[in-house]
């Protein structure tokens, strides 16, 4: 009782990013979805630093799937957060640089207790 469980994750609602150069700036050089998403489908992404570039792949589950797994283990309380800009961050770039990625993100913040 009383344990809470935080997770950065792929936001289960979101279909897919705009394809164009958009989220470039944000760091992103590529995210590749599947034309269909079910359960397990892999979304390939490729993030940028510098000249550096780094792919990894991340799997798409339902957010059905999501709170069956998560109250199959306990958790009563499960809530999905959008991204904030903290203060600092806003006041460094500006908040009409993050818009963009705030408003067509497909990460999202998971929080669930039990």
């Amino acid at each position: 009782s009383g344990e809470r469980f935080i997770a950065v994750n792929n936001d289960p609602r979101s279909k897919g990013l705009d394809p164009s150069d958009a989220f470039k700036k944000y760091g992103y050089s590529n995210i590749e979805f599947p034309k269909s998403l079910q359960d397990g489908s892999i979304i390939k992404i490729t993030l940028a630093a510098g000249e550096d570039q780094y792919q990894f792949d991340n799997y798409y589950y339902s957010l059905e799937t999501y709170e069956w797994a998560l109250r199959t283990v306990g958790f009563q309380t499960i809530d999905w957060h959008r991204l904030i800009l903290p203060p600092e961050i806003e006041q460094e770039d500006g908040r009409e640089f993050w818009e963009f990625f705030l408003e067509n993100s497909h990460i999202i913040i998971l929080e669930c207790q039990k």
